[in-house]
């Protein structure tokens, strides 16, 4: 993943209402729904509506698109942060290797 992928997902995140995002679920006689919603002080803001089908949990989903307003932030920290590890190591093995070289 390259400095300019994590650039565009962190301009998303940071794009999108803040937190905390909380799912929902709602059993109408028709048309089961779920919610990801967050409040606000002027309320409740819905941020996604998921219709049930027989083949998926919209609840599950809306967990997970919830969970998504942390982990994805959290999950970026992570890889710059690896990626640092990685950068320091490569300098620091390119600087054995050239002492290596020189016969030092």
């Amino acid at each position: 993943m390259t400095d300019e992928d994590l650039k565009i997902i962190e301009e998303r995140a940071a794009k999108a209402t803040a937190g905390p995002w909380t799912a929902s679920h709602r059993e109408p006689k028709r048309n089961p729904r779920s919610f990801v919603l967050t409040s606000e002080p002027r309320g409740r803001i819905q941020i996604a509506c998921l219709w049930d089908s027989p083949n998926a949990s919209c609840l599950d989903d809306a967990a997970f698109i919830a969970a998504s307003r942390y982990d994805v932030p959290a999950l970026v920290a992570e890889v710059r942060r690896l990626q640092r590890i990685i950068d320091e190591d490569n300098t620091l093995v390119a600087k054995i290797h050239a002492r290596s070289f020189l016969g030092e």
